[in-house]
């Protein structure tokens, strides 16, 4: 099933997980660019550079998670359809969706229930309290 992230008047639209990819290659390219932002962090962190620019790619390509809620896709309520989806679902924002499913990701709970990390997201916002380990966004 085909899920859309940008939509636009003319009734033409970019595939969600392209956009998600386009966001993720964008912002390895800008961290390549302007080290300033994996320089501070890594000051601060006991993660490893490559880890932490890792990290951060990663949270850059899930930043609109839930837009694959039925909730987002609705709000075209003809693309919705167009794509197979069903209309009937009420809006919440994604961004409240991407809150919701961020703790349910076999990954985050994987690392969770091991306690198997090499960093804590603390340093990144006092709202996390469950240390998410690096480690699974290794390629291989």
């Amino acid at each position: 099933m085909n899920y859309w992230g940008k939509s636009y008047s003319d009734g033409r639209w970019h595939e969600l997980r392209n956009h998600c990819l386009d966001v993720a290659a964008t912002f390895e390219a800008f961290l390549t660019a302007n080290p300033l932002l994996v320089n501070t962090i890594e000051t601060l962190s006991p993660c490893a550079r490559m880890d932490i620019q890792r990290l951060l790619v990663f949270f850059a390509s899930v930043h609109d998670i839930g837009k694959f809620s039925l909730s987002f896709q609705n709000l075209v309520p003809e693309l919705a359809r167009k794509l197979g989806h069903d209309s009937s679902t009420r809006y919440e924002h994604h961004t409240v969706l991407g809150l919701n499913v961020w703790p349910t990701l076999p990954a985050v709970q994987e690392s969770a229930l091991l306690n198997s990390y090499v960093c804590s997201l603390s340093f990144f916002s006092p709202l996390w309290s469950v240390p998410v380990s690096p480690c699974w966004l290794s390629p291989g």
